[in-house]
């Protein structure tokens, strides 16, 4: 079983060097966790998923005395092709650049596995295959990347991201521009996905309520550096929840899903 680790992780940006982003950061990820990344704007969701795929963004300043290290060996120093076995991350925001279908656009989060000949084999496109339509776009498959709308094109960088298998899958807000009605089934498949490939999963998700439906640990960030990081049960908690958000909550248990849910 491999693990993520974050140890005494710290980042601010250049232009402003004692304002910090990300401030004594610590937190372990195992292969089959699913934990939810949450907090308020500008808390430094973005930059820790960046962080810990290996990817330090323009005009961050990385504070080296700070890892984030997977089986020991420090994400920024491994090769392209062996991190994405182990690590993929998914961009809050992307545009495609280049006018190909669906299926073709979701193969290529396979080229890990392809090898020096750059060919997808059969097993390629039978990944391919199940888990766009476990996002439900197999009607969309030989559709154009342009034509899309906001919704599907998200789906399909899902989609792409999934194909990968690795170890530890990261999302930023997969499901910020989907319809109500396909959150609870992306994040459904998602999850199961996850499990039958046996990844870490880390979603960051704004509503809590929804990602208490799904996650049982969670990592919270506040905009002044608060970090709490523990189970659902621990960290629903008013005065914990205040902390973070900078607002009163009240925590009840949600009559259907018996879950934790919170409310201002």
């Amino acid at each position: 079983m491999a693990t993520l680790e974050v140890k005494n992780l710290n980042a601010s940006w250049k232009s402003c060097k004692e304002s910090w982003v990300l401030k004594n950061i610590n937190f372990k990820v195992e292969q089959g966790d699913f934990i939810c990344l949450s907090g308020p704007n500008g808390s430094g969701k973005s930059t820790l998923l960046s962080l810990m795929s290996g990817y330090i963004p323009d005009g961050l300043s990385h504070k080296k005395k700070g890892t984030v290290t997977i089986e020991g060996k420090d994400v920024f120093t491994l090769k392209r092709r062996d991190a994405a076995r182990k690590i993929v991350y998914m961009k809050q925001n992307e545009k495609s650049l280049w006018n190909f279908s669906v299926r073709d656009l979701v193969v290529m989060g396979r080229y890990s596995y392809t090898g020096f000949s750059g060919i997808y084999s059969k097993e390629d496109f039978m990944v391919t295959d199940q888990v766009l339509e476990g996002v439900q776009l197999t009607s969309l498959a030989d559709k154009s990347v342009f034509e899309l709308s906001g919704g599907e094109w998200q789906k399909v960088r899902i989609a792409r991201t999934l194909v990968q298998q690795s170890a530890f899958i990261l999302l930023d807000e997969p499901v910020a521009n989907l319809d109500f009605t396909y959150q609870d089934a992306l994040l459904t498949f998602i999850k199961d996905y996850a499990v039958k490939i046996n990844a870490g999963l880390i979603i960051s998700i704004h509503d809590l309520n929804t990602a208490a439906r799904y996650a049982d640990k969670f990592i919270f960030l506040g905009r002044n550096n608060t970090f709490a990081s523990g189970s659902r049960e621990d960290l629903f908690k008013p005065e914990l929840l205040k902390n973070i958000y900078e607002a009163d909550f009240k925590v009840f248990e949600h009559p259907l899903y018996h879950c934790l849910q919170v409310c201002i």
